[in-house]
């Protein structure tokens, strides 16, 4: 069974000490297929956006994070993972076949719950 991991509405606080803070969704037209989301702000300009998406596995968990001129560090992506993902969730940045690739925002990574535990120890 998938576990249905919620989307946080108040600050999220980072391993690094910064907390991230809600904010408003700007006016965009989500997939019929998001069932709730939420935007974050951070240090540097830092943004993050968690959603659960409805998919053929259940709902998951869809995080990016994104800075506005660079792309986010590894640190930062490993602190957004742990912030918003359980430790015992696999969680994966994902490049979708050419069809299926979409590009909003040239510097955001996307992390998705995987639907089953890998088992890679």
């Amino acid at each position: 069974m998938i576990a249905v991991l919620p989307v946080p509405h108040s600050g999220v606080p980072l391993a690094s000490g910064v907390i991230l803070k809600p904010e408003p969704m700007p006016r965009v037209r989500f997939d019929p297929g998001v069932e709730d989301c939420q935007m974050f702000t951070g240090m540097f300009g830092l943004s993050v956006i968690c959603s659960r998406d409805r998919s053929e596995h259940g709902a998951l968990l869809h995080v990016s994070c994104a800075y506005p001129e660079h792309l986010p560090t590894w640190d930062t992506v490993k602190h957004v993972r742990n912030a918003f993902f359980p430790d015992d969730v696999d969680v994966a940045m994902i490049l979708p076949r050419k069809e299926d690739y979409v590009n909003l925002h040239p510097y955001t990574f996307h992390l998705w719950q995987i639907p089953v535990e890998w088992g890679l120890r």
